[in-house]
């Protein structure tokens, strides 16, 4: 009978039950983007952590700024130095292991991409940051290239200078600007050049006597700093891990915090606005609760049918709210990312689903004690002073 009445006033009262939903549908809402804006920025800096794989990136002098735009945000970027950098940097003591990066200029008349796209040239032999995150392999293709996480292949192929490249290997997201990226060694790289050159462009490049970037790993046990200092008197700038994840941290830090004060500010104004649209909500019902009394509901019953009306808006708003969410963050990740300017990955399937789950539920918990003051207030009135309020 308490649930039938609750349902029915419901339905009766369209406007005012789809006015309480909405609200619960923008608290649910806001809790899901909100949670999800952490837990893809947290995926985000524990990518880059992992993924860096190198302990110091040695640059030309004055571009360290540019390389670490490059390998964060993937923002496109040229720079180069002499090839002979490469055995120089690895006599260093307390270099275990090195290899040279070669960054062309970004392209814009691609097919396979919306937007620029950095070309990496790497040495196969000797890498050790690009080849493990390998996430699909398609074929060992002559001058076959290695795509990142948002660069989608047509029929297996992309098309750069106008030619097309094979895709033999495409990595697993790291919401950095290695998804963006486009990898290839360094004779195809060659042969890219060669073609950008054929169309027109001014690009006096030669991979076998340049690099970009010279990825270092230290030893064990070593510290990367004295080994960086030491590399930095060849008169190059270097870019250890250590200050980029710190950078990475911190200005993470900051944007989760404001992004849970907001979360506590919407789920407090969501709470003050749904109490008062309940006690209106009751007070415009008052009448009607006073006949359930006359016809011998309990005070119980007659509390319960509020807070079932309030359980009953709650899950409807909150399941609205929660799919919206999901709608908008899930699809459009990558630009979000590229908005905000730091690593950003989706989390996994299961951390969504859970993300998820709790904003269902604090959604509908805050929906329904929203309404626990009307509810009390409109069980303890006896039954001829609420029917007599009600006239």
């Amino acid at each position: 009978m308490i649930a039938k009445v609750a349902l029915r006033d419901l339905a009766g009262r369209p406007g005012r039950t789809a006015g309480l939903a909405a609200v619960v549908a923008v608290l649910a809402l806001s809790l899901v983007v909100g949670y999800m804006l952490t837990s893809c920025l947290q995926s985000g800096a524990q990518s880059v952590e992992e993924r860096l794989g190198a302990d110091i990136m040695v640059v030309p002098d004055g571009y360290a700024d540019e390389a670490e735009d490059v390998l964060i945000s993937g923002t496109p970027s040229s720079f180069y130095m002499d090839s002979s950098l490469v055995d120089r940097v690895a006599a260093v003591t307390g270099v275990e292991q090195v290899s040279a990066q070669f960054y062309l200029t970004s392209i814009t008349d691609s097919d396979c991409c919306e937007y620029s796209v950095q070309i990496i040239g790497y040495d196969p032999d000797t890498d050790f940051t690009v080849t493990p995150w390998i996430e699909s392999y398609y074929g060992d293709y002559e001058n076959g290239i290695v795509v990142g996480y948002n660069i989608y292949p047509t029929d297996g192929e992309i098309t750069l200078f106008g030619h097309t490249f094979r895709v033999s290997a495409k990595l697993s997201e790291s919401g950095t600007g290695a998804d963006n990226s486009v990898y290839m060694d360094m004779e195809t790289l060659a042969l890219a050049i060669s073609y950008a050159q054929s169309l027109g462009y001014d690009l006096d490049l030669d991979p076998e006597t340049q690099v970009s970037t010279i990825l270092v790993k230290v030893e064990e046990g070593r510290s990367a700093e004295p080994v960086a200092t030491l590399i930095s008197f060849l008169g190059v700038d270097t870019v250890l891990a250590s200050e980029v994840l710190s950078d990475i941290t911190t200005s993470m830090g900051s944007l989760i915090g404001y992004v849970g004060l907001f979360q506590v500010t919407i789920v407090f104004m969501s709470a003050v606005v749904l109490a008062v649209l309940f006690s209106l909500t009751v007070y415009e019902s008052r009448k009607e609760y006073a006949v359930l009394r006359m016809i011998g509901a309990s005070r119980g019953a007659v509390s319960g049918v509020v807070l079932l009306q309030a359980l009953a808006v709650g899950i409807v708003g909150a399941l609205a709210g929660v799919v919206l969410g999901l709608v908008v963050m899930v699809p459009l990740s990558g630009v979000i990312g590229d908005a905000l300017g730091t690593p950003f990955a989706l989390s996994s399937t299961s951390d969504i689903i859970r993300l998820a789950a709790t904003a269902f539920v604090i959604s509908v918990v805050v929906g329904t004690a929203s309404a626990a003051i009307s509810a009390a207030r409109i069980a303890r009135k006896d039954a001829y002073t609420a029917f007599r309020e009600g006239e």
